[in-house]
């Protein structure tokens, strides 16, 4: 399994989707590139982080910026050269 194919088998991964064989590989994988490993555990910390979000506020996404916030963002954005 290459480092694409695990980013693309992913979520099946994590929701227990993948045969016996595939799990094999992609574990295999796992096992040999730490870059891998690496990615799987901030991906598990990024699930994480929503899922407590969203108890807490009740929603999946942050709340909107405010206007006068994207406002002013932008205006330095522009100014820069």
């Amino acid at each position: 399994m290459t480092c694409k194919e695990l980013i693309e088998f992913l979520a099946e991964y994590l929701d227990g989707g993948l045969t016996p064989g595939q799990r094999a590989a992609f574990e295999r994988h796992l096992g040999l590139c730490r870059a891998c490993a690496d990615y799987l555990d901030a991906y598990r910390q990024t699930i994480r982080v929503v899922r407590a979000t969203s108890q807490i506020t009740g929603r999946c996404a942050p709340p909107p910026l405010p206007p006068d916030l994207v406002a002013a963002v932008t205006a330095a954005a522009t100014r820069r050269p």
